[in-house]
């Protein structure tokens, strides 16, 4: 590729990143707040969510990919993981890496929570079935 292609590339998915994220941080606050989105029901809200999600982070690993291989500035791969180390705007590539990390951090937190819930229920028991709100519990306390 040339860097010409490299160069607009970086920029254009820069770009569907930011308007990307910020979409998926505004429909995280709705599904949140079970907020309904006209003509979507709510498991719609939560599956645009996770559908813009994944969009976003294969434009930000495209974007990042772009970044890295195009030669108009020395960006490494070390300098896309670790912040504040780059020769070239280290500001604000050490902001952009501060968000990666944390995006990473979320993902892996929330992929981890979801497979313990699997977990605890995969034993065929619900995950809370001693807690006060089951049925065992309240046939105990009117007896």
């Amino acid at each position: 590729m040339s860097d010409e292609i490299l160069w607009y590339a970086n920029r254009a998915t820069g770009a569907v990143c930011l308007v990307l994220f910020t979409v998926v941080v505004l429909l995280g606050i709705a599904v949140r707040l079970r907020a309904r989105i006209p003509g979507l029901p709510r498991f719609g809200t939560v599956s645009l969510h996770r559908t813009l999600s994944l969009s976003a982070t294969v434009f930000l690993v495209l974007h990042i990919a772009a970044a890295v291989a195009d030669d108009y500035v020395n960006i490494t791969v070390v300098d896309a993981f670790l912040p504040f180390l780059s020769d070239y705007q280290p500001l604000w590539l050490g902001l952009g890496t501060v968000s990666l990390d944390l995006m990473l951090a979320v993902l892996i937190t929330s992929l981890l929570i979801r497979g313990a819930g699997n977990c605890a229920t995969s034993h065929g028991q619900p995950a809370a079935s001693n807690g006060p709100a089951s049925g065992e519990a309240r046939a105990t306390r009117r007896s």
